[in-house]
């Protein structure tokens, strides 16, 4: 009779042991496999933002490619003689507003993207181009205290094809509320005024505008 209590006991004992494992096997198992599939989901999800993100990428890196191409092949600007002759490419997706001899300025030009309106005092270009009749050094000192005080930074420029000139080139609020780029260059007793009033023709404007400007001194 002790002998099948003994037995009896530990078969107890076996059975409680390996409930008890069962229990802790199965709980593990769900619990593992909620890990898995939150991990599953979170994969998922993480695959699919930079899927997303990839694609967006790729048709930003398109899109700036198609606009690049269809600025080529250039145009070609050739001013009057009488003013020095000032010629310079442009991307073929502008367009060229001029005006000549108005308001004390000898020339005025406007190029942007697509159509030009005639300046009205609130408009940005990706290009303006001004002769002035005020020479280079006068043309200058309108700009020495905006410089003084850190508005603007100035650096001394050279065209690549007139070497022999040497001018200023700016940085900053070129005019009042409009950050941009500004090169001022002496031609002959006036000033030639080139800005680009937008950081997003920046290249356009030394790439293009400036590297193929040229003028007779």
């Amino acid at each position: 009779m002790l002998m099948n209590r003994q037995s009896g006991f530990l078969a107890l004992m076996f059975a409680i042991i390996f409930g008890a494992l069962f229990v802790g096997a199965s709980v593990f198992g769900f619990w593992a496999f909620g890990e898995m599939n939150k991990y599953k989901n979170d994969t998922e999800e993480i695959v699919a933002d930079a899927v997303t993100v990839a694609v967006d990428e790729a048709e930003t890196t398109l899109e700036n490619e198609f606009v690049e191409r269809e600025k080529l092949p250039t145009k070609k600007y050739v001013g009057p003689t009488t003013y020095g002759s000032v010629t310079f490419d442009y991307p073929k997706t502008w367009s060229i507003y001029e005006v000549q001899q108005e308001s004390g300025i000898v020339l005025n030009l406007y190029g942007h993207p697509k159509s030009v309106r005639e300046d009205d005092g609130t408009r940005t270009y990706a290009l303006r181009l001004t002769l002035t009749p005020t020479t280079y050094d006068n043309q200058v000192k309108n700009y020495e205290s905006y410089i003084d005080s850190n508005v603007l930074k100035a650096t001394p420029f050279r065209l690549k094809n007139v070497q022999q000139v040497l001018g200023t080139q700016y940085r900053g609020e070129i005019r009042q509320g409009v950050q941009g780029l500004m090169t001022i260059l002496p031609l002959r007793d006036r000033s030639l005024v080139i800005t680009s009033e937008s950081d997003q023709f920046f290249g356009d404007y030394t790439d293009i505008i400036l590297d193929s400007l040229t003028f007779v001194p």
